[in-house]
């Protein structure tokens, strides 16, 4: 009921005094009843509760008012700002001198200043605020103001536009017309929304393009002036193939201008009009050039000759520019062509005489070939015949020193193992040099374990290193290399064996270091050393220093074979040396990390005697010395030899005793009949595969290669007792 009488828009004056005069009321009213009293109580006191509630109403609604008015204040005070900071960015965007454009996150527009579009006209009235950025870029598409390229459609650059405008900044320039330019600038917002600048930049385009003609024609004429200081002619055809100019030479060379030629005549027209004047060479046509001038790009250059009556010829040289135009140029080779010819005819007069010449050096060639040839046959065959003897006499020392023998005895035979050692080096010197210069060496390369070939070489020359009081240190090495083993021991011995022969105090150290995928194996020596005139040399055949600097010995062979084996082998081989500091030696060989297979020949103990006591050995030689040498040595263990001097002759005597050997050596070479290969073949057809080992004196490949084909192996002589022993012993186990 309170709440009807008091208006909530009525001011607070006047809802106080209507609560004034209905307090009033009733207490007029409370007064005039007395005879209810109790009730006239009540009313009274509701009517002062009420008063009290009506009181505390007033005072908020005093409060209300208060922050109402507050509010109303602050409101108006920010209206006012927003208001003014409209218009302040109203006037900032009006103020650009670009056209300004911002496009909130929708890529709705949302505002915009008076320059934005004004150069497209009749997009202007169509800007509203709310516009899609899709819907812009439409409009702008089908503007009478907007310049398309002729190769473009609206709808193709609306979709170009739209593609670009998912980049975070976009720079351009769109062509209007009447040669009008805009840049535009697109960039996204921290709100992600779009900034969209123009800027017009006609002058700026203008100006570029007429710099650019301008720096087209200073390059035509500077063209023009180096065409013309040219030495050959030059002309120029367009990608239709129409001419575009030529230079002076080539008016001074073929008489220019022809009559009825001009700019812009095609290549074709141009040909007719040289027709008769000037003639092709041979394998070259008209048709030919024309069909090659024809093609819209993709030519390729072509060089030919013409020639002009029988007093000029000129080389012709076309090729395709990058605007698919080309150009052909003219020089003049009359004088060339005549001296070329002269020369042809002073040619031929030579040819006559070098063939004369040629023939006589041919004929001397032949001599000199045959000479040679017939040198390295008799150093092969005087060496083969050598070491057979060799062989034999090694052996009877080899059975002397398994003997009782006197003191002094026992030093001659040792003395004599030790000459027939030397001699048998040179005559393996020489096999091997003959071999190298006559290039019929065959190399067997394979993997090879250093460590083991070094420590058997450290073996075989600790007691010549010892007689010199010298030590001899090899370090180890788990290296595997890929070389001949029998060429790489070759080499390694022979710088041992030098450097040991030229040191006369201190020590020989053999090492190897790591080198990438490479080793090299190193010798030094505290020797001499070399001086630097004389490194060069020192590989030469038979080149030895003077005693006096050296005090060496031998026939100077060993490095001449050291350094043609390492050609051979591809090995690098390297000399360091200083006068009085000593030299080292080393072969740079490729790394192998495949198992390699271990030269054991060397180095290797010795099997016991009882091995091959009482076991039977057939030994099929035709030199008598070799085959009683080696009897005797066998015999000295304890075994028993049979011995025939063909194959035949073996063949029908175990026929005859009926027995099969317990193994069975070789020779290679038997003479007439059958080869050593050949028999074991057939003995083994006979008694199964009996343990055979081939004995020759041949360094042939294919002997060796033979021997493998049928897994026997091979004994070079001069034997080598160790190897026979342990050829022996594997055959009696």
């Amino acid at each position: 009921m309170m709440r009807e009488l008091l208006h909530p828009d009525d001011s607070l004056e006047r809802q106080r005094d209507k609560l004034l005069r209905i307090s009033a009321a009733l207490m007029q009213r409370v007064e005039q009843t007395p005879s209810n009293a109790s009730a006239a109580f009540s009313q009274f006191e509701r009517a002062a509760l009420l008063e009290a509630e009506v009181r505390q109403r007033t005072n908020d609604l005093e409060k209300t008012l208060d922050l109402l008015n507050q509010s109303n204040a602050q409101l108006a005070e920010a209206n006012q700002e927003t208001e003014t900071a409209r218009s302040y960015l109203n006037e900032a965007i009006e103020s650009v001198n670009e056209g300004f454009a911002l496009f909130d996150n929708n890529d709705c527009l949302v505002l915009h200043n008076s320059r934005f579009c004004r150069d497209l006209l009749d997009l202007v009235p169509k800007l509203e605020n709310g516009m899609s950025f899709k819907n812009y870029v439409k409009k702008v598409s089908q503007s009478i103001y907007l310049d398309l390229p002729p190769d473009m459609s609206p709808d193709m650059w609306v979709k170009n536009r739209l593609r670009r405008h998912k980049d975070e900044a976009v720079v351009f320039n769109v062509a209007l017309t009447r040669d009008r330019w805009l840049q535009v600038s697109e960039y996204r917002t921290t709100l992600g929304g779009t900034v969209i600048l123009q800027m017009d930049v006609t002058n700026i385009m203008r100006a570029e393009r007429a710099q650019r003609e301008e720096l087209v024609d200073n390059q035509s004429r500077m063209l023009r002036a180096t065409l013309d200081h040219l030495a050959q002619g030059v002309c120029i055809f367009d990608k239709d193939a129409r001419l575009v100019g030529w230079n002076r030479k080539l008016e001074e060379l073929i008489d220019l201008p022809l009559p009825g030629a001009s700019l812009g005549m095609t290549f074709d027209s141009i040909l007719n009009l040289l027709r008769g004047k000037m003639s092709f060479g041979m394998g070259f046509g008209r048709k030919w050039l024309v069909d090659w001038s024809n093609k819209e790009s993709g030519r390729a250059p072509i060089s030919f000759e013409v020639t002009r009556g029988d007093t000029q010829t000129f080389d012709l040289f076309a090729q395709e520019m990058p605007d698919q135009g080309f150009v052909i140029s003219f020089t003049d080779v009359t004088q060339e062509r005549r001296s070329a010819k002269a020369l042809r005819e002073m040619n031929r007069t030579l040819e006559h005489r070098v063939n004369e010449r040629t023939e006589e050096l041919g004929l001397a060639l032949k001599e000199a070939k045959r000479a040679n040839e017939s040198k390295n046959r008799f150093v092969a065959a005087a060496s083969h015949d050598l070491l057979q003897p060799l062989s034999a006499a090694k052996l009877f020392l080899a059975s002397l020193q398994d003997r009782d023998l006197e003191a002094e005895a026992q030093d001659i035979t040792l003395k004599a193992a030790s000459a027939l050692s030397s001699v048998e080096g040179i005559i393996e010197a020489l096999l091997d040099i003959s071999k190298l210069d006559a290039g019929r060496a065959v190399f067997d390369i394979k993997p090879c374990a250093l460590d083991t070939m070094l420590q058997s070489l450290a073996t075989e020359m600790a007691p010549l290193a010892e007689t010199k009081g010298l030590t001899l240190d090899t370090v180890s090495s788990t290296a595997t290399v890929v070389s001949d083993q029998v060429f790489l021991r070759r080499i390694l011995q022979n710088l041992i064996s030098n450097a040991i022969r030229y040191t006369q105090e201190g020590r020989v150290l053999v090492g190897v270091r790591n080198a990438g995928d490479q080793v090299r194996v190193e010798v030094h020596d505290t020797g001499p050393g070399i001086a630097k005139e004389d490194q060069a040399r020192i590989f030469q055949e038979f080149a030895q220093l003077a005693p006096s600097r050296s005090g060496s010995n031998g026939l100077g062979l060993g490095l001449a074979i050291v350094d043609r084996a390492c050609q051979s082998l591809n090995h690098g081989l390297d000399l360091r040396s200083t006068p009085g500091q000593g030299s080292c030696f080393s072969v740079t060989l490729d790394r192998d990390t495949r198992k390699a297979d271990a030269d054991e020949a060397h180095g290797t103990d010795l099997p016991g005697a009882n091995a091959i006591r009482g076991k039977m050995t057939l030994l099929v030689e035709n030199d008598l010395g070799l085959a009683r040498a080696i009897t005797l040595k066998i015999e000295g263990w304890d075994g028993h030899v049979i011995h025939c001097e063909t194959g035949e002759e073996a063949m029908a005597l175990l026929d005859e005793i009926e027995l099969a050997p317990d193994a069975m050596l070789l020779d290679y070479q038997l003479g007439a009949g059958m080869d050593g290969v050949a028999l074991c073949r057939a003995l083994w057809q006979r008694y199964g595969p009996v343990s055979t080992a081939i004995i020759s004196a041949s360094r042939d490949a294919s002997l060796k290669r033979a021997c493998d084909e049928i897994g026997i192996p091979l004994l070079r002589k001069p034997l080598d007792t160790v190897k026979l022993r342990m050829f022996l012993d594997s055959a009696a186990t």
